[in-house]
């Protein structure tokens, strides 16, 4: 009999604005039992490796992340893997460097190459996004093992994310583009930011505009 190859785990990443319901989307999704989600991802520096004390840093199970099993477990399987100084940016955010203008470039310069369909390899930052994507690859698979599962969702929601996390090819990687009403979008910007409502809807206009454009590279 042939050989059957193994499959591979799926990665589902939401693109959207903020305010749009990503969380809601992903808590939902999570709730089928081949499912792993932890919200936004991209969050889980700040939260879990490099607490920064800004924001709820409780878990949804009652604890600080820094003392919940789950997210511990998998804090301590990065950190045991991942030297230290390949963590002293925000690698879930895909910050590369800690001088911002060196981040700025390198991130810009990445992602135009990555949208292009070019490949980074002869940038002098492939070897950073390498290891972040890396990093984040950890994680991911980490969460995956825990719970058993093959199928991962992230709700982090900028489109430049999803520009790095599809340069992981241990996974097949999916994209599902979220759009909200402008009208309840812009109403949930205004609550929280105390925006006016030209600026609200600017802000849910370019955003889209961002992703859009990428999008149909």
């Amino acid at each position: 009999m042939p050989r059957t190859r193994k499959q591979k785990n799926k990665l589902i990443y939401i693109v959207s604005s903020r305010y749009s319901g990503t969380t809601l989307l992903s808590a939902i999704l999570g709730a089928h039992p081949d499912i792993s989600t932890i919200g936004e991802r991209k969050k889980f520096y700040i939260k879990s490796l490099r607490p920064s004390g800004k924001g709820r840093l409780d878990c949804s199970c009652g604890k600080l992340y820094s003392e919940c099993e789950y997210w511990s477990e998998i804090r301590d399987e990065i950190i045991a893997q991942v030297p230290a100084k390949d963590l002293a940016t925000d690698v879930t955010q895909f910050m590369f460097y800690q001088n911002k203008l060196t981040n700025r470039l390198s991130r810009k310069i990445t992602q135009h190459f990555i949208a292009a369909n070019r490949s980074i390899r002869f940038t002098p930052f492939a070897g950073r996004v390498e290891k972040t994507c890396h990093i984040n690859k950890l994680l991911i698979e980490k969460s995956l093992e825990m719970d058993g599962n093959t199928v991962f969702v992230d709700s982090s929601k900028p489109i430049e994310h999803a520009l790095y996390l599809s340069l992981i090819k241990d996974f097949d990687f999916y994209v599902i583009y979220m759009v909200r009403d402008p009208r309840a979008q812009s109403a949930s910007a205004i609550k929280y930011n105390k925006w006016s409502i030209e600026q609200a809807a600017q802000t849910w206009l370019s955003e889209h505009q961002k992703i859009r454009k990428i999008l149909n590279t």
